[in-house]
């Protein structure tokens, strides 16, 4: 498997990740491994011992890690290459990565799916993964039929879900792979260098859903975050990272200010994105990896 560090090195990875000149870079992290058992799928987890390394090799090759306030104001450095670190899906796995982040000056961008942070429910992925592999399935089948089901609605998932397995399973809870709950959101919004943002209620991958579909789930993870972090979130991470131009016009009509897409890009700095450039900033997802050797 590809080392993750490797896309900050450049080593293996499309050689622009390491280009030289002010340039913003957006990477994505969902869950964080602090051993080789990965509760979920190893190609959603990145293992600490790299997550550490990036950051001290960032530091030592003149890259600032920035906030996700200084994005939105457009206050970053013009002169050096800059880093801001986002989470999607606020697994409760990533409280010791985010407090180990910012205790080195690392701002985190953490963006929550208001059901299953409100419930504990787990993310369908996740009980699909866990049934399957229960039931012998490999890893090369299980993410066929997790590409089939991106193109399902929440609903339609549930219902496959529950004719597959169970009905129980849809609203199975388990503690290695939860989301982050409304109390942890709360105390974690406190420190400076943490901000929330909206992931929709359920993980709904917006290209499957009709306007006004889309517009529920969104209002509704603004409404929960509001409630626990005090204040409306203005960004939000698109699912799966699919848009379109019917998903930006509804997340422009709602007023968000940013939105991330999961297609890698740089953006040079001084900042100058138009309206619907904000709407579409590209970032970069950890590689798979085996381990926790950062070699």
């Amino acid at each position: 498997m590809k080392n993750w560090l490797k896309l900050l090195t450049g080593k293996s990875a499309a050689p622009h990740w390491w280009q030289g000149g002010a340039y913003l870079k957006v990477l994505d992290i969902h869950a964080v491994a602090y051993s080789e058992k990965y509760a979920t799928s190893p190609d959603l987890t990145a293992p600490m011992q790299q997550v550490q390394e990036l950051v001290h090799k960032a530091h030592a090759s003149g890259h600032s890690f920035v906030s996700l306030a200084e994005l939105l104001h457009g206050d970053l450095p013009a002169d050096r290459p800059c880093i801001l670190v986002t989470f999607d899906d606020a697994y409760a796995c990533i409280q010791d990565a985010v407090t180990w982040l910012t205790a080195h000056g690392v701002p985190c961008a953490i963006y929550a799916c208001s059901l299953h942070s409100a419930t504990g429910r787990g993310y369908w992925w996740d009980t699909l993964r866990q049934e399957r592999l229960t039931r012998g399935a490999t890893e090369a089948e299980i993410q066929r039929e997790t590409k089939q089901l991106k193109t399902f609605s929440p609903q339609q998932i549930d219902d496959y879900l529950a004719k597959a397995f169970s009905a129980a399973c849809v609203d199975q809870q388990r503690e290695a792979t939860r989301a982050l709950l409304p109390q942890e959101i709360s105390a974690m919004v406190k420190h400076p260098l943490v901000a929330f943002g909206n992931h929709t209620h359920r993980h709904a991958i917006l290209t499957n859903l009709n306007e006004a579909q889309m517009i529920e789930e969104l209002t509704e993870c603004q409404r929960g975050l509001q409630e626990w972090t005090g204040t409306a979130p203005t960004t939000l991470v698109y699912p799966n990272g699919f848009h379109d131009q019917r998903v930006r016009d509804v997340t422009e009509r709602l007023g968000f200010k940013a939105a991330f897409t999961t297609r890698p890009g740089l953006l040079p700095l001084p900042l100058r994105m138009k309206a619907d450039e904000r709407l579409r900033i590209g970032r970069w997802l950890e590689e798979p990896f085996a381990g926790l050797s950062a070699d």
